[in-house]
């Protein structure tokens, strides 16, 4: 403990106060919590960790408070306030078919009680129900004053893709487009999609919707950059490979599968740490430190 307190927490508090007095030191002087920083050690000496007394992620729940405090005699609104919550944690239990010890064995809430729990109107109460109902292959279009249109050889595409369409001449650009699972699936993103009977994955590259007819799935596209899965899996962490192969595929809006997550492996490819050309904002005002952004090496 005093190892901590003195050569780990002590230090980084140093650290962090002498940063912040380089970025803005008159804040020192206005913000207490900066202050309160410096008791750390005496506090958690006597109390504990600093995560079991932060009141950081209740200040959102001010509205919440007031709502169970409405029948309250206000006598004891902290007793009525936990109570009034615990009330609701256990029906949230029941009504999505939770299990509870009855003396020797466990039981659950009726079916009628279940299927009760999974009504739009409670959900909605619980803040569990989705409200927007997306469906999969739409796609979203961008605000009117932002929208762009373009033609298919101011798209920039390889000349080995052609227009799909010949009596389309214009196209909007999108911001992104629902797959099957409901992802929203904006410009690249990595996809996997269906084509001729077969499963593949990219990045998307462009979405395209036609402007003189109404968006649907039949006339809505995704450009795709193909990329494929190696045999070999990375040193460091063991997880599978892809790679470009250098072209690029029209695809249906309604052929997106899911989106997935795909990260550069900085690791493997050395990739540098270099200046931005930007500074950092702190409190909405620029500073004058640099910021910094990594440059990915190409593939070998």
């Amino acid at each position: 403990m005093d190892q901590y307190l003195k050569d780990d927490l002590t230090v980084a508090i140093n650290n962090f106060l002498d940063i912040w007095s380089e970025i803005n030191p008159n804040r020192i002087l206005t913000k207490i919590k900066l202050h309160v920083l410096t008791h750390l050690p005496d506090d958690i000496r006597r109390f504990g960790p600093t995560i079991l007394y932060s009141t950081e992620v209740f200040e959102g729940w001010n509205s919440i408070f007031c709502a169970c405090s409405i029948l309250s005699n206000h006598l004891a609104p902290s007793h009525d306030i936990s109570c009034d919550l615990a009330q609701k944690e256990r029906f949230k239990h029941i009504a999505s078919g939770g299990w509870w010890s009855d003396l020797s064995e466990y039981i659950r809430a009726g079916l009628q009680v279940i299927q009760m729990g999974s009504l739009p109107e409670v959900l909605c109460r619980l803040g569990w129900a989705n409200r927007s109902v997306l469906m999969p292959g739409t796609v979203k279009l961008v605000a009117q004053k932002r929208r762009e249109t373009m033609t298919w050889e101011q798209l920039g595409l390889p000349s080995s893709l052609q227009n799909p369409s010949q009596s389309i001449i214009l196209w909007h650009c999108c911001l992104y487009i629902v797959s099957h699972s409901g992802d929203k699936c904006g410009t690249g993103a990595w996809v996997v999609f269906d084509s001729m009977n077969a499963t593949m994955l990219g990045r998307i590259s462009h979405i395209l919707a036609p402007t003189d007819v109404l968006a649907t799935k039949s006339n809505t596209m995704a450009v795709i950059e193909l990329f494929e899965v190696k045999s070999s899996r990375t040193h460091y962490l063991d997880m599978p490979v892809i790679t470009s192969s250098h072209s690029m595929q029209i695809v249906p809006a309604a052929n997106i599968v899911f989106a997935f997550n795909a990260q550069h492996d900085c690791r493997e490819l050395h990739c540098r740490m270099v200046s931005a050309g930007t500074y950092e904002r702190q409190e909405q005002l620029l500073t004058n430190c640099p910021q910094n952004a990594i440059s990915h090496n190409p593939e070998p």
